[in-house]
C-alpha cells in the first residue's frame, strides 16, 4: 500500500495465521474492517467481494494516514535504464546523479556517496536517503525526481542531462 500524503509504502502480510505489517506487530482485529496495530488503529475498506484498496491508519494522537492499494514493483534493467541521468535542485543548489551499476539503480552524490533503490511500487524506490520518486511528463518519459525524507517531504531535482533517447527536464512527445 502506497501512503497518499508521503507516497511512503507498508505491506500487509500473513505470518502463519496472523495477518500483520511487514516488520510490524500482528493487527488484532477489533471489530468488522478494523484492527489495533501497537497503540495505533489500522481501519481496512475492501469493495464487495473484492481486495482490500484502502488501509487507514489512525496514530494514537488522532492523525489519519491513508494507504492505497498498488502493485510491487520489479522493473527490467531496461526500464531502470529509463531513470539515469543528472538531475538539479536549484531551490537547495544540489545535483545528483542515477547511475545503473551491476543491475542496481543508484543515487550518486559528491564527494564519494552512492545510495543503492530498492523498488517499491511504480517508479518509486526506498532508500536510506528516504522515498525516491521519478515523476513522468505527460508523454510518458522521466521529467524530474521528488526525494521525501523525514525532514522535507517534496524536494525536486528536475533532469538537466540526456537521458537515453532524448528529451531533458521536459516531456517531448516527438
Amino acid at each position: 500500500y502506497r501512503g497518499t500524503k508521503r507516497g511512503d509504502m507498508i505491506s500487509v502480510v500473513r505470518d502463519q495465521n496472523r495477518v500483520k505489517v511487514e516488520g510490524g506487530p500482528p493487527l488484532v482485529p477489533t471489530a468488522q474492517g478494523r484492527f489495533s496495530f501497537g497503540r495505533s488503529t489500522v481501519a481496512v475498506y475492501p469493495a464487495a467481494g473484492m481486495p482490500v484498496v484502502r488501509v487507514t491508519v489512525v496514530a494514537s494522537n488522532g492523525t489519519e494516514d491513508v494507504y492505497e492499494r498498488v502493485s510491487r514493483a520489479t522493473p527490467s534493467a531496461e526500464q531502470l535504464a529509463q531513470f539515469v541521468g543528472t538531475y538539479r535542485a536549484p531551490d537547495v543548489d544540489a545535483d545528483l546523479r542515477v547511475v545503473l551499476e551491476d543491475g542496481i539503480l543508484k543515487i550518486a552524490r559528491r564527494p564519494d556517496r552512492v545510495v543503492p533503490l530498492r523498488a517499491t511500487y511504480a517508479d518509486a524506490f526506498d532508500s536510506r536517503m528516504g522515498i525516491v520518486r521519478f515523476v513522468r511528463g505527460n508523454c510518458g518519459q522521466v521529467s524530474h525526481v521528488s526525494i521525501r525524507t523525514s525532514r522535507a517531504w517534496d524536494v525536486r531535482f528536475v533532469r538537466v542531462a540526456e537521458p537515453p533517447g532524448g528529451g531533458v527536464g521536459e516531456d517531448r512527445c516527438d
